[in-house]
């Protein structure tokens, strides 16, 4: 079997490229023929080296980037060409026809054009499509909760926009991380003649054994992995734990963005937060392992976060906003707590939860023995052996 797994750009530094990458790798030890191609090959960059030389790898057009820097009318006029670039149809199917996949795995077009699910379509060959966001719905392919009315969520451009991508994009097979987006993608009609999966990702971190925990702390450690933006909530969340005086907290922050200067200034003083900066991935499994609970305090509807399945990898508990698909993967109680994305009363709500939970151990043992039970789930190799019965 010879797959073609494409995504816009292939980088240990992008969700959805580091996803395409370890799908590649799964495949070529099951001994499959795998390929990649995508507007921006980067995989020997990166925190772990990937092996350049049993990947094959494409490059192709792109106006991504140049969409991306651009003026607004620019970049208004860049998206109906990505929509409809005849280019990247016409130069997908001469390459679909020259290397004859049998299988072509598709994941974020945004760049790429979405004719490509329709040059699959001219070259006779199987698709299959994984849904990483909503940005075939919405062009800025993030909501954040509050501005749902929002003019630009509302216009009829918009919803123009998203009835073209329903014409377009037509794959055999669609792969949905969480319900809620497969719920949200049906619901603007996506999808009506694809045979749908929900299936969550996995985490790349090895699965630890023993949780490692400190039962004779009175501390409760507390890890924030992600971009320091306001769209992932985290300001939100340290305003909130600033009321938070009669328990012991520390909190640590691992990650970059345009909050982080302003962020690391005003909490300078606070000796229960600290700022790491980009890390790299041993030492952010290091930091799972330090941690009693991982937080994913999102003012953003996200898909499926990757911070959650690396969590479980190390068999810590989550605390996370209700908000998108983390309520298909938190489940309140069994593998963590959920609070009102954007809410300082439940959020505190919830820390005093999690603080319970680490001082009456039996709920916190009960907490990792669930999160076991889905890791067999959740597993690369499981998910590696879902994607073969697919494509076959």
């Amino acid at each position: 079997m010879k797959v073609l797994l494409v995504n816009n750009i292939i980088s240990t530094y992008e969700g959805s490229g580091q996803y395409t990458i370890s799908i590649a790798q799964g495949l070529k030890k099951e001994g499959i023929d795998v390929e990649l191609a995508g507007a921006v090959i980067d995989i020997d960059a990166g925190i772990y080296k990937i092996p350049v030389n049993k990947l094959k790898s494409y490059n192709i057009f792109s106006l991504k980037f140049y969409r991306d820097k651009a003026p607004l009318i620019f970049r208004l006029a860049f998206i109906a060409f990505d929509i409809l670039n005849p280019f990247s149809f016409i130069a997908f199917f001469l390459f679909l026809k020259k290397n004859k996949p049998d299988v072509v795995h598709l994941n974020n077009l945004r760049g790429l054009s979405y004719m490509l699910v329709l040059a699959c379509k001219a070259a006779k060959v199987k698709t299959v499509l994984t849904l990483h966001d909503i940005s075939y719905i919405y062009p800025q392919g993030v909501m954040i909760k509050g501005e749902e009315k929002k003019l630009y969520h509302t216009f009829f451009l918009r919803k123009f926009y998203s009835r073209l991508c329903n014409m377009l994009i037509r794959p055999d097979v669609v792969i949905c991380p969480s319900k809620w987006i497969c719920s949200l993608y049906r619901k603007e009609g996506f999808f009506k003649h694809s045979q749908i999966y929900i299936r969550e990702n996995f985490s790349e971190l090895s699965v630890s054994q023993e949780p490692k925990i400190d039962s004779s702390t009175n501390t409760l450690k507390i890890l924030y992995v992600g971009k320091i933006e306001h769209s992932k909530g985290i300001d939100v969340f340290l305003n909130c734990i600033e009321d938070v005086k009669d328990i012991n907290i520390k909190v640590k922050i691992a990650g970059d963005g345009k909050m982080y200067a302003d962020l690391t200034d005003r909490y300078r003083d606070d000796e229960r937060i600290e700022f790491l900066g980009k890390v790299t991935r041993e030492r952010l499994q290091d930091l799972y392992l330090w941690t009693h609970f991982t937080v994913i305090p999102s003012l953003t509807y996200e898909n499926m976060p990757l911070v959650i399945l690396e969590s479980y990898s190390q068999l810590r508990p989550v605390i996370a906003s209700r908000i998108g698909g983390i309520g298909d993967i938190v489940k309140e109680g069994y593998t963590g707590f959920l609070f009102e994305s954007g809410s300082c009363e439940d959020i505190k709500r919830a820390i005093y939860k999690c603080y319970r939970a680490l001082t009456k151990t039996e709920i916190y043992d009960n907490f990792i023995e669930n999160i076991k039970l889905k890791n067999i789930y959740l597993s690369k190799g499981s998910y590696i052996k879902f994607l073969r019965d697919i494509y076959n």
